[in-house]
């Protein structure tokens, strides 16, 4: 996801929402950032009670909830969806990895640095892919 946001953010100037200081806000983070939530149902709402696409302020909206996300846009701004998916080992291959070096994550986990990605697919700890279930 931070790769598909970065290359919006400076290869095509988009601006966009997350929210990157502990209370979200209509002001700007960083460059083309503006400090709202739009990853959870809670920050949605508050972006729809912000009339964040009607503000002008935010060119993208990236949430997982599509629903909930649509509902911020307007008969005057509308949305054009689109949705980019990994295939499900690349997926759980590059967590598993990030997750043994991003010391500055909630997610670190050092204890995996002498796990395999095999035993790592085997365990508790593998989060499965609901997508690709059969």
């Amino acid at each position: 996801g931070s790769t598909i946001k970065n290359i919006m953010n400076f290869c095509y100037n988009l601006k966009r929402a997350e929210k990157l200081k502990p209370e979200p806000s209509m002001e700007y983070a960083r460059e083309n950032i503006l400090n709202m939530d739009t990853s959870s149902p809670d920050g949605l709402s508050f972006s729809f009670a912000n009339q964040i696409v009607n503000s002008d302020k935010v060119d993208v909206i990236v949430s997982n909830y599509f629903l909930s996300g649509s509902a911020l846009f307007t008969d005057i701004h509308y949305a054009k969806t689109f949705t980019i998916l990994r295939h499900p080992i690349d997926l759980a291959l590059s967590l598993f990895h990030y997750r043994r070096k991003a010391t500055w994550e909630r997610s670190y986990r050092k204890d995996w640095m002498t796990m395999t990605f095999g035993d790592y697919v085997s365990s508790e700890q593998y989060m499965d892919n609901w997508m690709v279930r059969q």
